[in-house]
């Protein structure tokens, strides 16, 4: 189910699924998956969301539940900021989090990048994909743009600019 209500958007899905056996052993037992994902028009170019994603494991009652908060906002024509936080909870394990944050800004000159990007070493998210763990990456990267002001059919801008990537190092677990 989705929808939009005013200045409130509304996601849901919920799935479920069988015992995956093979001659009465069961191999998998059933899951039930579930998303959920609210926002909420603050003012114009601006809104706040929260969302939940869940795994519900039948047999010994094993769970994955992901929840948290995001926030987007666009004050200007150029400017752009977003950020969203994350907490994973999983049985038998310790909590977690994820998060990113960070603006751009791009004009007809100019255009700047800053994000930081935070995966905890336990952090866990069953319904959505997830590259790596233990991962800290800052990304800043800038651009000055030129256009001459005869302009030929094959160049029609030059830029300027540098990009740094700064990745957390990780230990290799053994």
């Amino acid at each position: 189910m989705t929808g939009r209500e005013g200045p409130w958007g509304i996601g849901l899905l919920n799935m479920q699924t069988e015992d995956y056996k093979i001659e009465d052993v069961v191999l998998r037992p059933a899951d039930n998956f579930t998303a959920v994902r609210m926002t909420r028009d603050l003012m114009p170019g601006t809104s706040l969301g929260g969302f939940y994603f869940g795994r519900e494991s039948g047999g010994d009652v094993t769970f994955n539940r992901v929840a948290g908060l995001d926030l987007l906002t666009q004050p200007t024509r150029s400017l752009r900021i977003e950020a969203f936080a994350m907490n994973s909870s999983t049985d038998g394990a310790p909590n977690d989090w994820a998060g990113r944050a960070g603006f751009s800004y791009e004009s007809n000159t100019n255009r700047a990048y800053l994000f930081h990007l935070h995966v905890g070493d336990r952090f866990r998210h069953d319904l959505g994909f997830v590259r790596r763990d233990d991962v800290g990456l800052t990304f800043a990267k800038y651009e000055k743009i030129l256009r001459p002001r005869a302009t030929s059919q094959w160049i029609q801008e030059y830029t300027l600019g540098g990009k740094v990537e700064a990745i957390k190092t990780v230990a290799i677990k053994s």
